[in-house]
C-alpha cells in the first residue's frame, strides 16, 4: 500500500520500528531498512532475460579454504650471503608469466585438493603441506642464465564456507555479505583462464578475461594506435535466488602491440615511416610514455624495457665508447649482433636506465597493455564496437559462458565444490511501471516508450529573453557572410532561434552581438558583452549566450567568465551544429529547441512538470508517486536533492575530487539550487567532507524561497559511492544531513529522511523475452523494474530501467535504499524514483538515473570547470608537485541557486 497523508501515524509506527533514527546520530547507530518480504505490484508483469547464471553451491559447506600470502625472493647463489640489491618481494616487480611460472611450479610441490592464485600476492587452496620451499626456474624473459627463486607461501587466514551457505539460504542472524569468502570465490572462477589456458589473458587483478584472438576474433583498429579487444567480465553475486555468475561483454582498449615502427604508422597521421619531427617525437612519446617493449635482435632472447622517450640523437649519430674506442649504436649491432639496421636515421628509444638507449626498429611493444586516458575518437569507436543490441549481447553472454569451460567437470571450480547449475542465462521476473503525464503550458503528453515530440508544446512556466548578448569566438566573416550561403549566417541562426522561442511563449528580443578584436581574451569580450546590455537596456543580461568554433574550445574561460566573475548564466553553442558559419543540418529546429530548454530553465522557468493531473486523488494507483507530495507540499513541504562526487580522470598530486549538492526548490521538483565543493584532502575521496555546510545552505535557500518553510521529508539520490564504501558514506552522510537540520534555529528541526544510493557502474543487463514488451531498439521498456530474484537477499534495493535504448543494450540502474524514516512502501519508491526521471529539463525523455543525481553530476562537471590553477582543468597532468594548492573559484551570489550549470 503506498504512503498517503493519512498515513503519517500508521507510518511512523514502522519508522521507529525498522530505522529507529538517532537522535544524536554520532552516538547511535544506524539500522539500514531490510528487503521487504513481497516486491512491488504496480505495473504490467513481464517476464525478462538476464546476464546471471545460476551457480549449484550445495557441496562448498564442506570446504575449508585455506588463504596464503605469497612472498618471492632471488634465492641466494651458491658460495654467496643473501642476494644484494633486490627488492625483498618481487611479486610486484617481476613480469607476470615469470611470476605465474613461479608460483605454478611451487603449487605442485604442495599436493593440494585444489588451489586456484590471483596473479600477485593470493593462493587459496583445500589442505596440503606448506613451508619454505625453493623453485629452480628459467627466466621467462630469456635473458641470461637460469635463475633461483625462493617461494614463501604463509598462511593468512583460514575460511569455512559455512557463513557463506547459510548467508544464501537465509539461517543465521548475520546479514553483512561474507565479502571475503566471495572474493576467495572470484579467484576460483578465475584461475583457469589465468594459470591453465594458454593464449588466454586476464587484465591485472580485474575479472575481465579476454581469450585468445583465434577465440574471440579479430581485433578492432582505434584512432591513435589503440585497439579493442571483446572479451568478457565475470563475477559472483550473492541474490535472492541464491548464488549467480554475472557475465557481461567487456569491451577494453589496449596499446596496440606489435614493432614499434608499425605501432607509430597507426599513432601518427600520414607518417611516411621516413623521418619523425618535433611535433611526431612529442605526440610518440606521449603515446607510448610508459609503455613495456621488448627487444628482438638476440635470437631466442627477449628482454622487457619501458619505453622513457625517443632521444635526439639516432643509432648513427649515438656514439659511445665500447673496448677504448668511440662507435656508433649501428656499428655496434652490426659488429656485436652482425644487424644491419634499416632506420639508423629515426631517434633512438630510451629506457628508464640512463644511458641504455635501443634502435627503434628493434622495440616492439607487448600485448596486453591498457590504454591510458582515451580521446573523444576513441571513446566513439569504443561505443560503437561495444554497443551491441539486445539479442547480440544476450547471445555473446552465451557464448562466454561456453568458452569459458566453467561447466567443464574437470574445471578448478568444479574441484571446489561449485558448479553452473544450468548453462543458461537466468529467466526474472519484472514490471513495467506505467508512465507519467507530462505538462507543457498549453496541453498534457503522455509519453510513449519514454519519449515524447516537443512539436508546437509552450513552456509550462515560460521566461522572456529580453536582455542578452552573444559572443561570438568565429572569424566575423565566416559568420554573417559564410561561404556555405546565407542559410549559415548567424542572422540565419538567429532568426530560427527567435521563432522556436516565440513557439514556446518566450518572447525573445535581437541580442547584442560581440565579435572578439584582436588578441582579446574570452574574458574581456564577455566583459564587453556585458556592459553593452546593461547600457542599452539599463540593468544587467539575463543571459550570455556564446558561439564556439570548436566544441571544447574556449569553454572552461566562458563559464569561469560568466559563473565566478559576472554572475550571469551563459549558453554556449558549437559553431557547426548551431549551422553558424556551416551548412545548417536537417535537424536546426530540433537543435534550438533543446537551446530553448536549457535557457528557459537557466533564466528560472519550468518547462515541463510531472504531473498537474496527478496532483489530484489517482484511482488506479492512489497515493502513488509525486503527485500526493506536490499536492500536500503547502501542510508538508518536501525536497529532492542529488549528490554526486566525480573524480579527476588523471591522477597527479593536485588531482582533486569534486562534489556536488542539488535541491529542489519548488512544489513540482523542477527548480534546484546547487552547492559545488572541492573535496579537502586526498583525490579518489568517495564521502562529501563538506556535505553538512552544503546541506545547510540549501535549507536556508528554500526557507528562504518557500516563504519561511522548511523541508518535512527530504529524499535523497546519492551517486558515486562504490559498494565497498556504502557503509561509510551512510555513517558519515546521513550524520552530516541530520546535523545541518538540527542547525536550523533552536535544533528542533528533524525532518524523516531517505536516502537511495544509485549505481550504474555495474555488469547486469536484463533482456526482453517477449519481442512485442521491448522498445524499437529491442531493449526492454522505460519503467521496467526487478526487485526480486537478481536482487540482494536482505539488503533494500531494485533495478530500474527508467529511458528508452538508443544505442546498444540499455544498463538498468541498480537503487539501494539505505535509509528510509519516512517508511514508504516499495511501490512508492519505485513510482516516484520513475517520475523524477521524466523531470529532466534538457531533453523530451526519460532519462536512466533520477534527475537530481543527474543535475548533481551535471553541477560537479562544472565545478572542475571552475577550478583555479590550472588553465586546462580537464587534463590535470600539469601538476608538478609543487604544492600548488588547487581550488575551486566560487560560484557569483547572483547564480548560485539558479540552474546555470544545466
Amino acid at each position: 500500500r503506498g504512503f498517503t497523508p493519512q498515513d503519517r501515524s500508521s507510518t511512523d509506527d514502522i519508522t521507529r520500528v525498522l530505522l529507529q533514527p538517532p537522535c544524536d546520530p554520532e552516538q547511535e547507530s544506524i539500522v539500514r531498512p531490510p528487503r521487504p518480504e513481497a516486491g512491488g505490484t504496480l505495473g504490467m508483469k513481464v517476464q525478462l532475460w538476464t546476464n546471471h547464471v545460476e551457480m549449484d553451491f550445495s557441496k562448498l559447506k564442506h570446504a575449508q579454504i585455506e588463504h596464503f600470502d605469497v612472498v618471492v625472493h632471488r634465492a641466494p647463489e651458491a658460495g654467496r650471503g643473501d642476494a644484494q640489491d633486490v627488492p625483498e618481494d618481487l611479486t610486484k616487480v617481476l613480469e607476470p608469466e615469470l611470476l605465474r611460472g613461479i608460483v605454478r611450479e611451487a603449487a605442485a610441490r604442495c599436493r593440494w585438493g585444489a588451489w586456484a592464485y590471483d596473479g600477485r600476492k593470493s593462493i587459496y587452496a583445500l589442505q596440503g603441506e606448506v613451508g619454505i620451499m625453493q623453485v629452480h626456474v628459467e627466466a621467462a624473459d630469456g635473458g641470461g642464465k637460469p635463475r633461483r627463486f625462493e617461494v614463501r607461501l604463509s598462511l593468512a587466514a583460514q575460511l569455512s564456507m559455512r557463513p557463506l551457505i547459510d548467508f544464501l539460504q537465509g539461517r543465521g542472524r548475520a546479514r553483512a555479505t561474507p565479502q571475503k569468502e566471495l572474493q576467495a570465490l572470484d579467484v576460483v572462477v578465475k584461475h583457469d583462464a589465468l594459470m591453465n589456458k594458454p593464449g588466454w589473458f586476464v587484465l591485472g587483478r580485474s575479472n575481465n578475461i579476454f581469450p585468445p584472438p583465434a577465440v574471440r576474433g579479430r581485433d578492432i583498429g582505434m584512432p591513435g594506435g589503440g585497439e579493442i579487444w571483446l572479451g568478457y567480465s565475470q563475477t559472483l553475486r550473492p541474490c535472492i535466488s541464491g548464488l549467480t555468475l554475472n557475465l557481461d561483454m567487456s569491451a577494453t582498449p589496449f596499446i596496440k602491440s606489435g614493432p614499434i615502427l608499425e605501432v607509430l604508422r597507426h599513432i601518427l597521421d600520414r607518417w611516411d615511416g621516413r623521418h619523425l619531427d618535433p611535433r611526431q617525437i612529442k605526440d610518440a612519446e606521449k603515446a607510448l610514455k610508459g609503455v613495456k617493449f621488448t627487444t628482438n635482435h638476440i635470437p631466442h632472447q627477449s628482454r622487457t624495457f619501458k619505453f622513457k622517450g625517443l632521444d635526439t640523437c639516432t643509432p648513427d649519430t649515438f656514439m659511445f665508447e665500447c673496448e677504448g674506442k668511440e662507435i656508433s649504436v649501428s656499428q655496434y649491432f652490426y659488429e656485436k649482433y652482425n644487424y644491419k639496421l634499416r632506420y639508423g636515421h629515426l631517434p633512438c628509444v630510451k629506457t628508464p636506465k640512463k644511458g641504455m638507449v635501443f634502435p627503434i626498429e628493434v622495440c616492439a611493444v607487448k600485448p596486453g597493455q591498457r590504454l591510458g586516458k582515451l580521446t573523444g575518437a576513441q571513446t566513439a569507436e569504443i561505443i560503437k564496437h561495444a554497443a551491441k543490441k539486445p539479442h547480440e549481447h544476450k547471445q555473446f553472454v552465451e557464448g562466454a559462458l561456453r568458452t569459458s569451460g566453467l561447466d567443464h567437470p574437470d574445471s578448478t571450480l568444479t574441484r571446489f565444490g561449485l558448479q553452473v547449475k544450468r548453462t543458461s542465462l537466468m529467466s526474472v521476473a519484472g514490471r513495467v511501471l506505467p508512465p507519467p503525464t507530462v505538462t507543457y503550458g498549453n496541453r498534457s503528453i503522455t509519453p510513449e516508450k519514454g519519449a515524447w515530440n516537443l512539436t508546437q508544446v509552450s513552456m509550462y512556466d515560460p521566461k522572456h529573453l529580453e536582455r542578452w548578448g552573444l559572443v561570438v569566438l568565429m572569424d566575423e566573416r565566416d559568420a554573417v557572410q559564410p561561404r556555405a550561403g546565407p542559410a549559415a549566417s548567424l542572422d540565419a541562426f538567429l532568426h530560427d532561434f527567435r521563432g522556436v522561442l516565440g513557439e514556446r511563449r518566450m518572447r525573445c528580443e535581437p541580442p547584442v552581438v560581440v565579435f572578439p578584436q584582436r588578441n582579446e581574451t574570452i574574458k574581456e569580450s564577455m566583459d564587453v558583452a556585458y556592459k553593452l546590455v546593461e547600457r542599452k537596456h539599463g540593468q544587467p543580461p539575463q543571459l550570455i549566450m556564446v558561439v564556439l568554433r570548436v566544441k571544447g574550445e574556449g569553454y572552461n574561460d566562458v563559464k569561469m567568465s560568466s559563473d565566478v566573475l559576472l554572475g550571469v548564466p551563459s549558453q554556449c553553442l558549437v559553431a557547426q551544429n548551431a549551422g553558424i558559419g556551416f551548412l545548417p543540418k536537417r535537424g536546426r529546429q530540433q537543435y534550438c529547441a533543446n537551446v530553448a530548454l536549457k535557457v528557459n530553465a537557466k533564466l528560472g522557468g519550468v518547462n515541463s512538470v510531472v504531473s498537474n493531473s496527478e496532483m489530484q486523488p489517482s484511482t488506479q494507483f492512489p497515493g502513488h508517486g509525486l503527485g500526493w507530495m506536490a499536492r500536500d507540499f503547502d501542510q508538508a513541504p518536501f525536497m529532492l536533492v542529488g549528490a554526486d562526487v566525480t573524480h579527476s580522470v588523471v591522477k597527479s598530486e593536485n588531482a582533486r575530487s569534486i562534489s556536488a549538492l542539488v535541491g529542489s526548490m519548488n512544489r513540482s521538483a523542477t527548480q534546484y539550487a546547487t552547492r559545488i565543493r572541492v573535496q579537502p584532502g586526498d583525490s579518489n575521496v568517495e564521502i562529501i567532507k563538506n556535505l553538512q555546510d552544503m546541506m545547510e545552505e540549501l535549507l536556508l535557500e528554500f526557507r528562504r524561497r518557500t516563504n519561511g518553510k522548511v523541508p518535512e521529508r527530504i529524499v535523497m539520490y546519492r551517486d558515486g559511492v562504490s559498494e565497498g564504501q556504502f557503509e561509510a558514506v551512510i555513517a558519515e552522510e546521513y550524520g552530516m544531513i541530520k546535523q545541518a537540520c538540527l542547525s536550523m534555529g533552536d535544533g528542533s528541526y528533524k525532518p524523516k529522511v531517505t536516502i537511495l544510493i544509485v549505481h550504474k557502474r555495474h555488469h547486469t543487463r536484463l533482456y526482453a523475452s517477449n519481442p512485442h514488451q521491448a522498445d524499437r531498439s529491442g531493449n526492454i521498456l522505460p519503467g521496467t523494474v526487478v526487485d526480486g530474484d537478481i536482487c540482494h537477499p536482505y539488503e533494500y534495493d531494485f533495478f530500474m530501467n527508467s529511458h528508452a535504448g538508443i544505442q546498444g543494450t540499455s544498463r538498468p540502474a541498480h537503487y539501494h535504499v539505505v535509509v528510509d524514516e519516512n517508511g514508504f512502501s516499495q511501490d512508492f519508491l519505485q513510482l516516484l524514483t520513475y517520475r523524477t526521471t521524466y523531470m529532466y529539463a534538457r531533453a523530451s525523455r526519460s532519462v536512466s538515473v533520477a534527475t537530481p543525481v543527474y543535475y548533481a553530476h551535471l553541477a560537479a562537471f562544472r565545478g572542475r570547470a571552475l577550478l583555479a590553477g590550472d588553465d586546462d582543468v580537464s587534463s590535470l597532468s600539469s601538476g608538478q608537485g609543487d604544492g600548488t594548492e588547487l581550488r575551486m573559484n566560487d560560484v557569483h551570489n547572483n547564480i548560485k541557486s539558479t540552474m546555470f550549470y544545466i
